[in-house]
């Protein structure tokens, strides 16, 4: 099968300083090629490596062309065995974790040839050409020839920092060549200087301190500033190969027709948890093909009116004119509605309002109705931005207490919120957004909500989804939704609940499973490979059945909080799916806390 993604670039064998291990040294695989193409296939595209190996292949590489992971593994059929072996390199880390390269040997990589490739590569719609052997001339040599043997598709190339120090002018000449070019701040600044990028090159910058920035060229319709989400304590393990995850992930993004930047993120998060392309090559989690295509056949049936609208008590009633400002605000306040201790989850929220017991999604969706019905003034920005115990007082229950289990973290939210949003409030916001004929209104949105505190968080974009979900479907429809292509799976701990007990979702880690099984506390890196791995799992079920986003999540939600539930044991006889699912019942989403979700 063509790959969606082709890497070019062979891996490394990179040497750590580290002076408490014997020889002073940590060996691991790296290089710009290989971290690019595993972040690439994890990211759900089928990849291809053209590279130069030795034979027979180091253990951890044979794993790469193997492993399952989301998808199959790297396509071999661009190896080429060579005795001049791998690239090497020597680093150090500085306080800062930025890296010095103090020795380097180019091995083989000098050698590649775009005619190593199958013919067959050349209708993988995107081709992306690493640095390679230390040169830009090489790299350049490779787009060019890659364009006479008549390849039509889309080409990027990356850099790195002795290339543009040493030749800034054959790498600007290397990024007008290609259409989409990945560097960071620094190089791009040298390279590109005050005039900026080419015009018809789309560049992708990456900055230690800030945002991904990406220019439009002539890829992208608008250029975009995307926050990176931050790491917990504890969470950085390795700086090195972040960037080129990165850009594995947009490409992914890009050949797949879903958010580059979001997608590319999601992958930079993960290479930074571990050492090297470890985690780019974990298996803690993954996707069941077999059991995914089972529950798609149940799942069309049972699903096709399972979608919301959003109307009636939570929610506000048809024609509220003061419904766009309540969900918007209501929206970023969806997660954390279960309590914990020590040992990991105890139970779900719930709170009494109005003399009724709601659980903690429908607990908050009403204490913003009624808030506003009974004074609008309360989803004022200014106010929400300056008024710090506003929150509670909105969220309060028939006691005046808030019942949030992470209050504090919901507080500096809803103010930077508050904040963020331009005076006329969230209806300003969506109108400058999408202009009148816009037409991909879907995307138009994101690309503002991946900015506004509340939804810029998550780069799996949960909340900002469920909030387009709910404009398009609301009587109202406060957005037209001409792109339903651009939404992602919602990914919540009601649906990787379903995911995990249906068998779509297998852990292969049996530690992890006994922890999810438990309802125990999880880390952060193994709480993103579930997620990550149901994400991948929503995506092919919204494939096989094509049923959309809204009536998956509207089905997987409504099972979370009925049949398939966190207090009583499932009710499998009653189930719909009960013929197709795995019936995995002990299995529970992870516990782990995150304004995510």
């Amino acid at each position: 099968m063509t790959p969606e993604v082709v890497v070019v670039g062979s891996p490394s064998v990179d040497r750590l300083r580290a002076d408490d291990v014997p020889g002073g040294r940590i060996l691991r695989f790296g290089g710009a090629g290989y971290f690019t193409a595993l972040a690439a296939r994890r990211a759900g595209a089928r990849v291809g490596l053209l590279a130069r190996v030795p034979s027979p292949l180091p253990a951890e590489l044979a794993a790469a062309f193997a492993s399952e992971g989301p998808g199959p593994g790297l396509d071999p059929g661009g190896l080429v065995f060579d005795p001049a072996g791998l690239p090497t390199f020597d680093l150090e880390y500085d306080a800062l974790g930025r890296a010095t390269y103090t020795a380097a040997q180019a091995g083989a990589e000098a050698a590649l040839s775009v005619d190593d490739a199958p013919a067959t590569w050349l209708a993988a719609p995107v081709w992306h050409v690493a640095a390679l052997g230390g040169r830009t001339a090489l790299t350049h040599g490779i787009v060019r020839a890659l364009r006479a043997r008549g390849y039509a598709g889309r080409i990027s190339a990356g850099t790195y920092p002795g290339a543009t120090a040493a030749e800034p002018e054959a790498v600007a000449a290397l990024a007008a060549d290609v259409d989409l070019f990945f560097c960071n701040r620094l190089e791009a600044e040298v390279v590109f200087g005050e005039t900026g990028p080419p015009s018809g090159t789309a560049v992708c910058i990456t900055d230690a301190d800030g945002p991904v920035r990406l220019t439009p060229g002539r890829l992208f319709e608008t250029a975009e500033a995307r926050p990176v989400p931050a790491l917990g304590p504890g969470e950085l393990v390795d700086p090195t190969g972040a960037g080129d995850a990165l850009c594995g992930g947009f490409l992914a993004g890009l050949a797949l027709g879903v958010d580059p930047l979001a997608r590319g993120l999601v992958q930079a998060r993960t290479v930074l948890r571990g050492l090297g392309a470890a985690p780019l090559l974990s298996r803690r989690a993954r996707p069941d093909a077999d059991r995914i295509a089972r529950v798609a056949t149940g799942l069309r049936a049972a699903g096709a009116a399972a979608a919301l609208d959003f109307t009636g008590l939570p929610f506000p009633e048809r024609d509220d004119p003061h419904a766009l400002e309540i969900f918007a605000a209501a929206t970023l306040h969806q997660y954390g509605f279960w309590v914990s201790d020590e040992r990991g989850y105890r139970g779900p929220m719930w709170a009494t309002a109005g003399g009724r017991r709601w659980k903690g999604s429908d607990f908050v969706w009403q204490a913003f109705t009624r808030a506003a019905a009974a004074d609008p003034d309360v989803l004022r920005p200014a106010r929400m931005a300056t008024e710090p115990d506003l929150l509670a007082r909105i969220l309060g229950d028939d006691d005046g207490l808030c019942p949030l289990p992470a209050l504090p973290s919901h507080v500096e939210l809803h103010r930077a919120y508050g904040a963020a949003l331009p005076g006329g409030g969230f209806a300003a916001l969506l109108a400058t957004a999408v202009a009148p004929g816009e037409p991909r209104p879907a995307r138009a949105l994101l690309r503002r909500l991946a900015t506004l505190p509340g939804y810029a968080e998550d780069p799996y974009q949960k909340k900002a989804v469920l909030l387009l979900m709910i404009l398009s479907r609301r009587p109202e429809r406060f957005l037209t939704l001409l792109d339903p292509e651009t939404l992602s799976p919602v990914v919540d701990y009601h649906l990787m609940r379903g995911c995990l007990r249906t068998g779509c979702v297998a852990v292969d880690d049996p530690g992890l499973r006994a922890r999810l099984e438990a309802r125990a506390w999880v880390s952060a890196a193994e709480e993103d490979d579930v997620r990550e791995a149901c994400w991948h799992a929503l995506r092919a079920l919204d494939t096989a059945t094509g049923l959309g986003v809204a009536a998956i999540d509207g089905y997987f939600f409504t099972l979370g909080r009925r049949g398939c539930g966190e207090e009583r044991p499932p009710e499998c006889e009653a189930c719909e799916l009960s013929p197709v699912c795995g019936r995995h019942t002990a299995m529970f989403q992870p516990v782990y806390r995150t304004t995510a979700y």
